[in-house]
Formats: C-alpha cells, structure tokens, sequence
C-alpha cells in the first residue's frame, strides 16, 4: 500500500497538496494584509497526509526521494517516519511529565 501511496503521489506531482496535523508550541498576535491573524512561531507536526481539497493551497510535492518500484524501500520509508513520530511523542509527554512535577 506505501508503494501504491508513493507512486500516486510521484504521478500526481506538484499537483498533489497537503494537510498537517500540528500543536501549536510557540504563537503571537499579529497582521497580515491589515487583517488580524495568529503568527505561528513554533510547532509540532503531528502527521501530514495527501489530500485533494486542502485547507491551504499553498502546500506542494515539489521531489520524492527514495521513491520506486520497491515494496520494501516504501516499507522502510513508511517504518522510520512513524518511529520519528512516536519518538517525538514520547519527548513530548516526557517533557510535560517533567514540567508538572517541577
């Protein structure tokens, strides 16, 4: 299915958009185009994921690497992205485990 997932998305291109997940760590008031806004300083990505109607149509595929025909490159792809997002999990709860005992 990651190669499935992979080729799509090497098909589609700068066609392909993006949704994010995130926590927000650090943000101030301010203004763009005179109209008030909050200015994300700092986040946590908690998953990204390819859509077809994104919130912000900004977001683009602009290269792939790593990208083949390959089930078990895919595999490999798809295994070490999911441990660094249980890894930062992990140092997220650690951290605030930390600040509620202090």
């Amino acid at each position: 299915m990651v190669a499935k997932t992979a080729e799509t998305l090497h098909g589609l291109g700068e066609l392909a958009r993006w949704s994010f997940g995130y926590g927000i760590v650090a943000a101030e008031p301010g203004s763009v185009g005179g109209r008030g806004v909050q200015l994300l300083k700092r986040l946590t990505v908690h998953e990204a994921s390819p859509v077809l109607v994104p919130s912000n149509d900004q977001t683009r595929t602009l290269s792939m690497a790593g990208v083949n025909d390959d089930e078990a490159v895919a595999e490999r792809i798809a295994r070490d992205f999911e441990q660094q997002q249980q890894d930062e999990l992990a140092n997220q709860v650690a951290r605030y485990i930390a600040s509620i005992r202090s």
